[in-house]
């Protein structure tokens, strides 16, 4: 499925035991995480993800539903506001990164 995903343009972002799937959603950079490690890897991983992500993205934002995930907030190198949605499956939280302005090297 992975490979199904890249080849119909899908971007991706891999370190260590995260793989990260993302794309544009009007100017805002929607991601899901895939970990195969721990907490630490996870948070590590969408750190390095979004300070890549900031030359072309002022936001970041991605959606689940464990709630533990909403610690994450707490480590992440950017500002983060986390709400609850209830939007269906996968959706019952979103978590936005605020990253700034863009570096002028895309959108």
């Amino acid at each position: 499925m992975f490979d199904k995903y890249l080849g119909i343009g899908g971007k991706s972002f891999m370190s260590n035991n995260v793989i990260i799937v993302y794309q544009d959603r009007d100017g805002v950079c929607e991601f899901h995480c895939f970990s195969g490690g721990s907490g630490k890897d996870l948070t590590e991983a969408i750190n390095t993800f979004l300070s890549a992500m900031r030359v072309e993205y002022g936001r970041a934002v991605t959606y689940y539903d464990n709630p533990r995930i909403n610690d994450i907030s707490h480590y992440s190198l950017f500002p983060t506001v986390v709400r609850k949605i209830d939007d269906g499956e996968d959706r019952t939280y979103e978590m936005e990164f605020i990253l700034g302005e863009p570096n002028g090297c895309g959108k």
